[in-house]
């Protein structure tokens, strides 16, 4: 992939999060997230609960495992009250499972994602950050198992 493209993305995340402190407002969250995340990608990740405790989550970013390339995944994601019997909890524990598609100059990899984590709400503000790490069965390589791990932030919409 070309460095204008890696560019582009690394710019579009920057101005994201630039943006975001001016949208912040105490309250509710909304179901939709935007973000960022870094890592293995490092990108732009959306993120929409479908349920009280079920999201879609789908990131576009760099990967720089190997070559750069390109990484798209589209993730089903449900949360957890990591500490039963207390409502008031920020954190919450993820666990789902995804499609990951990866391409480059040299390569490409699809495969299947298992992502597990955390996530915390930042005090009544609109942000929640995650952390994940996540297991990849890769289809059709001679790399049968892989790995990412990220770090991020959502803003939620009211």
């Amino acid at each position: 992939m070309r460095r204008t493209t890696i560019s582009i993305l690394f710019m579009i995340a920057a101005a994201t999060v630039l943006a975001l402190p001016a949208l912040a407002q105490d309250g509710d969250r909304g179901p939709l997230g935007i973000g960022i995340t870094a890592g293995e990608p490092t990108g732009v990740s959306l993120k929409y609960f479908f349920s009280e405790n079920a999201a879609i989550d789908a990131t576009a970013g760099a990967s720089f495992i190997d070559e750069t390339a390109l990484h798209l995944h589209f993730d089903v994601l449900w949360h957890f009250d990591d500490q039963p019997g207390e409502d008031d909890s920020p954190w919450e524990a993820l666990f789902g499972f995804g499609f990951r598609y990866k391409f480059g100059e040299d390569d490409e990899l699809a495969g299947l994602r298992v992502p597990f984590g955390t996530t915390y709400a930042i005090g009544q503000s609109q942000f929640v950050g995650f952390l994940e790490i996540v297991p990849v069965i890769n289809f059709g390589t001679g790399e049968d198992f892989t790995a990412n791990a990220a770090v991020g932030v959502h803003y939620f919409f009211d």
